[in-house]
């Protein structure tokens, strides 16, 4: 009886412990279980949060748009003065000013020395006066001149004209001889009865002693003729002569004239020229404004190009380049805000006050940039800004108030390329298949308008302000899959 208990004892311990290996396998079963349940469990909670994060609304308001169009220019002073003098190869005597001085007009810059100049005007002076001296001479004596040549025209007219008139006198006489001898043989008839005249003794001359008269009476009018037709040809020679002499004094007067007018002149002009060195010798500002650049010392001799500059620093302009692909948007007048790099909170205003009209071109080939330049000019005067200060420029080319604006990434395009923005509605609102969160969303077609930076304007009737524009994803996935691979839940499967 005792071996069987003892046999029956050994049998019972063995059955417990099958029973406890299986038990202690379901546990560690289940734990595994439990614990990928739970890392499942924990991914998706974070993947829903980071599908749920990514989901991005923006609170539909009216805003006032701006577009622009950015350039850098530069400050600079339009109103620049070089400032040289008209002399060269004197000293340098003084110089009054430095660079950074504000001067007014009118108030001496530097002084250059004077003394050659001064004996050279006093020559040139002297000369002018020697030069109108010897005018006024030589001008006398051409009307003189002119005027005997005058005197001598008029005697000689004189003189020829009684010669004609004496030879005409004559030749008339002769004529009047010539005609009453010519009597006796001026018609055959008339011949013929001073024949028989003679016959019956009635004259006392003969046929030959008539004849001699009557050829005597023709050789005289020849004769007188003659001596009318060389009278006239001397007067008219004589005449011709003293008028084309008095013509010659005449000329000689006016080449006179001229000739002292241009000796006149040339030694005025010497005057002039020393007397423009000698006032440039005390160089004055034409106006007022900062000195920004002096490079002449005490000392040195002018050659004529050293100068000083001054620019009237009491207006302001910012030059500054447009591309050609903006230049068409840019015109006189449309408003500017700019900053400097001194000062980059503040925003200053302006205006477009000129474009240019030919482009300045850089570069070749390829590599060539056609820009055009804008002169902006400012609404007031900035005591903070200075010459040359570096300016970030918005032009501004199209502006409008009081528009609804969204997120330019928000508007998206259909296939037809309508325009459209999706806005979260609990109401109206369509839950997309493949949104996993089922966010309603509600589609409105709406027109595009100005864009400004960030911002672009929409218009429809069905906007509202206040309506939860829906923003695009920042590219994380949108089904829980995708998320779970994104966040490596999954990676252990």
């Amino acid at each position: 009886m005792k071996k069987k208990t003892t046999s029956g004892n050994i049998k019972k311990s063995g059955m417990s412990k099958k029973n406890k290996n299986r038990i202690v396998v379901i546990c560690v079963i289940a734990l595994i279980v439990i614990f990928l349940g739970l890392n499942i469990y924990s991914s998706v909670k974070a993947s829903k949060e980071l599908l749920a994060g990514n989901v991005q609304t923006y609170s539909l308001e009216k805003k006032d748009l701006t577009e622009t169009v950015s350039a850098v220019g530069r400050v600079v002073s339009l109103d620049e003065n070089t400032i040289i003098a008209d002399v060269s190869g004197v000293k340098v005597t003084a110089v009054n000013v430095k660079t950074g001085d504000y001067v007014k007009a009118g108030d001496v810059i530097f002084s250059l020395d004077s003394e050659e100049i001064e004996k050279d005007l006093a020559d040139a002076e002297n000369n002018l006066n020697v030069t109108r001296e010897n005018a006024r001479i030589n001008e006398i004596m051409a009307e003189r001149s002119l005027n005997l040549a005058k005197i001598d025209l008029d005697k000689t007219k004189e003189r020829t004209a009684e010669q004609v008139d004496q030879a005409t006198r004559e030749y008339d006489i002769a004529k009047d001889h010539q005609l009453q001898a010519s009597i006796l043989d001026a018609t055959e008839n008339n011949y013929y009865t001073y024949i028989e005249n003679i016959k019956e003794g009635n004259d006392t001359l003969d046929i030959s002693s008539k004849m001699q008269l009557i050829e005597s009476a023709d050789q005289s009018a020849e004769a007188a003729e003659s001596t009318l037709e060389k009278a006239k040809q001397t007067r008219d020679d004589s005449v011709l002569s003293a008028d084309v002499a008095y013509a010659d004094r005449a000329n000689n007067l006016t080449i006179t004239r001229n000739n002292n007018s241009i000796a006149d002149d040339s030694a005025e002009k010497a005057v002039r020229q020393y007397e423009d060195q000698l006032e440039s010798c005390t160089v004055v500002a034409p106006v007022s404004g900062l000195v920004t650049s002096v490079n002449l010392e005490v000392g040195d001799t002018y050659t004529g190009q050293q100068s000083v500059v001054i620019e009237d620093d009491s207006v302001y302009k910012i030059k500054t380049s447009i591309d050609e692909y903006d230049i068409n948007k840019i015109a006189v007048g449309q408003r500017v805000e700019f900053k400097t790099y001194s000062n980059e909170e503040e925003i200053r205003k302006g205006k477009v006050e000129s474009i240019a009209p030919r482009a300045d071109i850089q570069g070749t080939g390829s590599q060539t940039t056609v820009s055009y330049e804008v002169i902006i000019s400012m609404d007031e005067k900035y005591p903070d800004i200075r010459m040359d200060m570096t300016a970030k420029i918005s032009i501004i080319t199209d502006e409008v108030n009081d528009v609804f604006a969204v997120p330019y990434d928000a508007v998206l395009t259909d296939e037809d390329g309508n325009a459209y923005i999706e806005v979260r509605d609990e109401v109206n609102g369509e839950i997309r298949e493949d949104d996993m969160f089922k966010i309603p969303r509600k589609k409105i077609f709406v027109t595009k308008g100005a864009e400004s930076g960030y911002y672009t304007e929409i218009g429809s009737e069905q906007l509202t302000e206040g309506m939860e524009v829906i923003l695009p994803s920042n590219g994380l996935g949108t089904n829980l899959d995708e998320l779970l691979m994104q966040s490596g839940a999954m990676g252990g499967m």
